[in-house]
């Protein structure tokens, strides 16, 4: 049996009441989803899987805003709640765990604030660490802009973390002092995105030197070099998400990379559909490969399987996770006949 054959996930359902919360799955050989577990909790907007996968956090908007922590049994698929936080801002957006499983970390959109929160020794959340809203601690002025860091993800070497500001027109790096919990910023402590541009999530590549940034109102993917040393990310290459044909109404939402670091994917919602692009090994450079229909409408945000065969798209507005393959010589999708109801599915993450 492979390890995609026995995969455990979840999905968040980002809807109150009797069906919302986080739902456990197993998934098979071919990439079908069987739901082994729900568990209530809130309107969850994201989550994050310790490195252990045996711990998951999460983010909702109740309360105006909550971080918890939850224990995975791997037999079951269960999930036991260990404790809650304040998220530490309003309209928490995105949660990571660094490489070490020593702390969360926490945008928060409307709040316009990141947060990092360290984690007992129980996989439990303790107080925040630091909460800091950015451009505060450095001379990176924001213009008057509100801010809305829509993202928070550590870089490949645990040492700086990225914070994709969808209002404020900036990319923020911060350096994680992993004795105490606090971010100092990084010199230079941004990289500037032009006006419209809307960065929204950001994924790494394999090899480290690249970072993919999605931007929600540009329609595009920015590739960016990133220096090891300082943190610093240079923009290399922007190329667009949509076809050439299509002058619709579009938001993009998610950006991942392919294990093994050969394409790149990335969501329209409104032209609902899974762009693919190919990858320079050496320049990180982008070329569009294709465009896939997501077979339902709104694709919040999109997973790939640990083997890298299969590409589940959470189709937010039509209440489903649809299935697609990957070509293992192209990196095109096709659509397979597995469609999973899910209400409001918002975030998928493989355990």
């Amino acid at each position: 049996m492979t390890e995609t054959s026995n995969a455990l996930s979840i999905v968040c359902s980002h809807r109150e009441g009797e069906q919302g919360g986080v739902y456990t799955f197993r998934s098979d050989a071919d990439g079908e989803l069987e739901m082994v577990s729900r568990t209530p909790t809130g309107k969850p907007a994201y989550a994050a899987v310790h490195p252990d996968r045996s711990h998951v956090y999460t983010v909702d908007r109740v309360g105006g805003g909550r971080l918890s922590a939850f224990r995975v049994d791997r037999s079951s698929g269960d999930l036991t709640k260990l404790n809650e936080r304040s998220s530490e801002g309003a309209g928490p957006a995105y949660v990571s765990v660094d490489a070490t499983g020593s702390y969360v970390f926490v945008a928060n959109g409307s709040g316009e604030t990141v947060a990092a929160f360290p984690i007992r020794e129980d996989g439990g959340i303790g107080p925040s660490s630091d909460t800091v809203r950015p451009g505060s601690r450095s001379e990176a002025s924001t213009e008057g802009r509100t801010l809305h860091p829509h993202c928070i993800v550590p870089g490949p070497e645990n040492r700086f973390v990225y914070a994709p500001d969808m209002k404020g027109e900036r990319i923020w790096v911060y350096e994680v002092e992993f004795g105490d919990g606090t971010f100092v910023p990084a010199d230079p402590p941004f990289v500037r995105v032009p006006d419209g541009t809307g960065p929204r999530h950001l994924a790494f590549h394999p090899s480290g030197r690249v970072g993919y940034v999605v931007n929600e109102l540009g329609a595009s993917v920015t590739a960016f070099e990133r220096d090891p040393d300082t943190g610093a990310l240079s923009s290399v290459q922007t190329v667009g998400t949509l076809p050439g044909d299509y002058d619709g109404e579009n938001k993009c939402a998610d950006v991942h990379v392919h294990p093994s670091g050969e394409w790149v994917y990335a969501s329209n919602r409104g032209h609902d559909s899974i762009v693919a692009y190919s990858a320079d090994a050496d320049t990180g450079g982008l070329e569009v490969v294709g465009h896939e229909s997501t077979r339902g409408h709104w694709p919040r945000d999109f997973a790939i399987d640990p083997e890298g065969r299969f590409l589940y798209v959470e189709n937010m507005r039509s209440d489903a996770v649809e299935t697609f393959r990957i070509d293992e010589a192209t990196g095109r999708l096709s659509q397979t006949d597995r469609r999973l109801e899910v209400v409001s599915p918002i975030c998928m993450r493989f355990l």
